[in-house]
């Protein structure tokens, strides 16, 4: 793959009947790598999604890597698919199962790290969630530092959303305040068992952008897009981390894709 552009086959032209091809990773020919694909209910957007995902898996030796939410949970069933294109999925609230990956995964567990984690998931929770106001935003990022504190020297120096819940209670019940927004979400996240949590049998996945995953989430009634949130979060954080990408053609990929 090295040195070779990912040139996806998309159809022909109508009237020429000429072979259109995507160079998805060719920066020469495009300043990003955004596609979105539009069209009326039942023309087939959801398969040709996934006949461009399994070919770029193809294509690339199965070295370029997605994730892919699934909001209607009509993908998660296509065995073809999965297998064709080295697929694991997950399918959340089914079964017990929950995504092996922790959101308090740090590239590196200084004070200063840990503030800001702490006050990006605060923002984003707050972001999301409109019930979340000024005084839920402190409480939280005042959370999170303490969890991690707590946490210091141990062999996962992480925590997990059933320590931040029961930081946050005991913070709450401190000051006589009643249970919230806030808490009713970090309850729900600990509660439903989405997320890795410490006593789970095997440790949470080391690298994201190294693994090709489906996330199932249409079964959830709340907090989808937090979830979605919180895992391309953890994305981003290991890719800021990586060294440059050489310009014009990239001989490797993360891509993220989200059905609605």
């Amino acid at each position: 793959m090295k040195g070779r552009g990912l040139d996806i086959f998309i159809g022909k032209t109508l009237l020429q009947k000429t072979d259109v091809f995507m160079a998805l990773n060719n920066t020469s020919i495009h300043a990003n790598s955004h596609l979105a694909i539009m069209g009326k209910p039942g023309v087939g957007k959801t398969q040709f999604l996934l006949k461009i995902l399994t070919d770029i898996r193809i294509q690339s030796s199965f070295q370029t890597n997605f994730i892919y939410f699934d909001y209607k949970g009509d993908v998660v069933d296509n065995e073809r698919f999965l297998k064709v294109a080295k697929v694991q999925p997950f399918q959340l609230l089914q079964g017990g199962i929950s995504l092996p990956v922790n959101p308090f995964v740090l590239p590196a567990y200084d004070e200063q790290t840990i503030n800001v984690s702490a006050r990006e998931k605060a923002e984003s929770f707050a972001s999301i969630n409109s019930k979340l106001g000024v005084v839920q935003k402190g409480a939280l990022t005042e959370a999170i530092r303490a969890v991690y504190a707590a946490r210091q020297g141990s062999e996962a120096p992480y925590p997990d959303f059933q320590d931040v819940l029961e930081i946050a209670l005991a913070m709450y019940e401190e000051d006589n305040k009643k249970d919230d927004s806030l808490i009713e979400v970090l309850r729900d996240l600990a509660d439903f068992d989405l997320f890795w949590r410490h006593g789970s049998e095997n440790p949470p996945i080391d690298r994201l952008t190294t693994r090709t995953l489906l996330i199932d989430v249409h079964a959830m009634p709340v907090l989808k897009e937090l979830v979605a949130y919180l895992v391309i979060e953890r994305i981003y954080k290991e890719m800021a981390s990586l060294p440059d990408s050489p310009p014009m053609i990239f001989s490797r990929n993360f891509l993220i894709f989200r059905n609605y």
